[in-house]
């Protein structure tokens, strides 16, 4: 009867929404004539459907379109004028810094300016290959690390420590219920005299 009953049901759904054949609905009458509760059931769906129904909302054509034009684009979808100036401001300043050396070259060759100069581009390749050789190592380190904590006796030292853990948490709830319910009688009683 349970899978009769909900084929039942599926009608109903299927008739609020106004999908049903006419055979599909004779039958449906019958089973209402039979089924008192799901006559009530009937009822309730169909006054369900009425009230969602006066309350939609009507949406205006073009407002998905309208609303999705109205909003800033990501910083993702930026315009291509936006990172003009600053390329252009970044040429113009590394275009500068070589015209200033070469004229300095020329005037001093050898000076003082120059060495500082070539001494400066020197720690900044050396800066450059000792970070990114930091930045390597301290990846490496941490696949070692993971490779070391994710190693078979680890997860199962883990396992056996959330085991354990599980088993306390279990120990403590039921010395709770068994206390509670050891105090709960004394506490019906009310205080003696």
């Amino acid at each position: 009867m349970g899978t009769e009953r909900d084929d039942l049901r599926q009608l109903l759904d299927r008739e609020v929404d106004g999908a049903l054949d006419a055979g599909e609905r004779a039958l449906l009458e019958q089973a209402l004539r039979r089924h008192p509760d799901l006559a009530l059931e009937r009822r309730r769906l169909q006054r369900l459907h009425g009230i969602l129904q006066a309350e939609r909302v009507a949406v205006r054509p073009g407002f998905t379109e309208a609303v999705l034009a109205s909003l800033p684009p990501a910083p993702w979808q930026a315009r291509r004028r936006a990172w003009a100036f600053p390329a252009a401001a970044m040429v113009a300043l590394a275009a500068l810094a070589w015209l200033l050396v070469g004229l300095e070259a020329e005037r001093f060759a050898g000076g003082p300016l120059l060495g500082s100069l070539a001494a400066l581009a020197d720690f900044a390749v050396a800066a450059a290959l000792s970070g990114a050789g930091l930045l390597a190592a301290s990846w490496r380190g941490v696949g070692m690390a993971l490779g070391e904590a994710l190693s078979l006796p680890q997860q199962a030292l883990f396992a056996a420590g959330v085991l354990a853990l599980d088993l306390l948490l279990v120990v403590l709830l039921r010395r709770g219920r068994r206390t509670g319910a050891a105090e709960a009688p004394e506490v019906a009683r009310g205080p003696r005299s």
